[in-house]
């Protein structure tokens, strides 16, 4: 199966989001193994809510919202980055990119803003398994990229275009 060219742009914003359905998945895995104390959505949610309207139905879909809107701005950001530096060690290069967002949104933003977000994670299996799960985003949406708009789903036997 293959992408038109005029697909692509919206094809890496799906699959951004496909890459956060298998995060959001560990990332419940994890939270039900009381490995964590909170999951990216309620996370997510204190960008908009204080207190108690976080673990609310309401605070939870503004919380996916919020991660399925940045999920796939970071699958177009690592489509653009294949498309221009080609699809050789493209795990690696998806892997950067949702650890560049991690680092600057939890790194950066969370930590060094703590009067304005309630809920992020402190302890360091917390943190962990946050980098585990931005890992397993750029994994995901990078494979689902090469694979439907990349040199395999065109039938290429040569990457040398791609190589990048």
């Amino acid at each position: 199966m293959r992408f038109q060219e005029e697909d692509h742009f919206m094809f890496w914003a799906i699959a951004g989001c496909l890459g956060q359905i298998v995060r959001d998945i560990f990332g419940y895995l994890v939270v039900m193994a009381g490995l964590v104390k909170s999951h990216i959505w309620n996370l997510a949610a204190d960008l908009f809510f204080n207190g108690s309207v976080i673990n609310t139905f309401g605070g939870l879909l503004i919380g996916a919202l919020v991660n399925y809107v940045a999920a796939g701005s970071t699958g177009v950001i690592t489509g653009l980055l294949l498309e221009w530096r080609g699809t050789k060690h493209y795990l690696f290069k998806g892997i950067g990119v949702t650890l560049l967002a991690w680092l600057f949104i939890f790194g950066l933003v969370v930590h060094s803003l703590p009067e304005v977000f309630k809920v992020h994670p402190q302890e360091p299996l917390d943190v962990f398994f946050s980098f585990l799960g931005h890992m397993i985003l750029g994994a995901i949406t990078s494979w689902l990229i090469t694979r439907f708009t990349g040199p395999a789903a065109q039938g290429e036997r040569s990457l040398e275009r791609h190589d990048g």
